[in-house]
């Protein structure tokens, strides 16, 4: 979503420099309006992904710390999951 962003975001500034034409300048302002909103989505979606990362991280230490083999958390468990 990002690189999508990021080329579209590009060639808005290209053709602006094209245009004379203020109908055609107002449609390329709102192509800048739906790039800044693809910019916004993708960056929802890394944190939504991050966020998931993170989940599965610390439920990977939970189970590495209730196994028979070690009992107790090692003294680098993560903060917040004791």
């Amino acid at each position: 979503m990002f690189l999508i962003s990021g080329f579209y975001g590009r060639s808005i500034p290209c053709q602006l420099f094209k245009e004379n034409d203020i109908d055609a300048l107002i449609e390329l302002s709102y192509a800048s309006i739906v790039g800044d909103f693809l910019t916004i989505v993708a960056g929802i979606l890394v944190f939504v992904v991050v966020r998931q990362i993170t989940e599965n991280q610390e439920t990977k230490w939970i189970k590495i710390a209730e196994t028979k083999e070690n009992p107790m958390p090692p003294k680098s468990f993560p903060s917040g999951l004791n």
